[in-house]
C-alpha cells in the first residue's frame, strides 16, 4: 500500500443521507472523493505517453490495484467474503458503513491467507481508499448506496485473477438462470 492514501489532514465525516466526504481540517475545503485516491488519480498521468490505448489503460488499472492493495486479494477470496456476508442478491444495496465493514473484513482475510496476523493500520487505509473508489464509480450522484452486483463487477476487475477467472465470474453474476445477459 502506497503511503498516497495517508490523508493526514483529512477527516472523514458522513453526510446526513449516510454519504462519506472529506473535510480537510483548518479549512472549508471539502470533496466527496478520499483525498490519497484524487492524489492517485492525478499521479497516473504518467501512463499518458503510452502508445497503444490497451497498454496504457492496463498500466493505470496494474498501478491503481498496487496502491489500493487489491491485487494481494483474490477473486476465489472475494467470492467467499460475499457469501459469508450474504452479499448474492445482485439488488441489494449497501450503505458506506456497510461497504466499508465488508472490505475491511475482505482485506483483513486477504493478509491473513498470506500468513501475516498484522497490519491493521493498512487495512483501516486501504479499505477507506477502496470504498471511496467503489463509490465514486457505482455512486457519482452520491446517494448513499452500492448494489451487490455493482460491487461484484468492480472486485471482479480489481482482484487478482486469469482473466478467464474474471469473465466466467462476471458472466455468471449478469447472466439469468438460462444463461443469457439481457439488454438493460
Amino acid at each position: 500500500m502506497a503511503e498516497v492514501l495517508r490523508i493526514s489532514g483529512w477527516s472523514r465525516k458522513v453526510s446526513a443521507q449516510g454519504v462519506v466526504y472529506y473535510t480537510k481540517r483548518g479549512s472549508n475545503e471539502s470533496r466527496w472523493i478520499h483525498p490519497g485516491l484524487s492524489q492517485l488519480i492525478y499521479s497516473l498521468s504518467k501512463f499518458d505517453n503510452i502508445r497503444y490505448a490497451a497498454y496504457r489503460l492496463s498500466s493505470k488499472l496494474l498501478e491503481v490495484q498496487v496502491v489500493l492493495g487489491s491485487s494481494t486479494v483474490s477473486l476465489p477470496l472475494t467470492q467467499s467474503v460475499l457469501a459469508h456476508h450474504g452479499l448474492s442478491s445482485p439488488s441489494l444495496v449497501l450503505d458506506s458503513q456497510e461497504l466499508r465493514e465488508f472490505l475491511n473484513d475482505l482485506y483483513n482475510r486477504a493478509t491473513r491467507a498470506r500468513g501475516i496476523f498484522s497490519n491493521h493500520a493498512n487495512h483501516e487505509v486501504s479499505t477507506e481508499a477502496m470504498a471511496s473508489f467503489v463509490e465514486q464509480i457505482l455512486d457519482p450522484a452520491h446517494q448513499g448506496g452500492v448494489t451487490v452486483l455493482g460491487l461484484k463487477t468492480v472486485l471482479a476487475v480489481m482482484t487478482s485473477a486469469r482473466l478467464r477467472d474474471r469473465l466466467a465470474y462476471l458472466f455468471r453474476e449478469h447472466s439469468d438462470h438460462q444463461a443469457r445477459i439481457s439488454e438493460t
